[in-house]
């Protein structure tokens, strides 16, 4: 499996300022026996990091209520 990691250093001439202008690269291959391959490219700026760690947090946080209700239902 690679899982190259890269970092554009460019600014883009957008109107969004600087929190916009910053993008980060990813890319992975998987390769499963001969016949398949698996290639993905992932471009974010660093506000869409933010918001996806927002939502993982989320979702975390949530899991966590319900697993708590569930270990409480389950002691009665």
């Amino acid at each position: 499996m690679d899982l190259p990691v890269s970092q554009d250093d460019h600014v883009s001439q957008d109107d969004h300022g600087p929190i916009a202008s910053n993008r980060q690269t990813a890319m992975a291959q998987v390769r499963l026996g001969r016949s398949v391959r698996l290639k993905a490219r992932l471009n974010l700026t660093p506000a869409g990091i933010w918001a996806i760690a927002g939502l993982v947090s989320g979702i975390l946080l949530s899991t966590s209520v319900l697993v708590a209700t569930a270990i409480r239902e389950a002691r009665r």
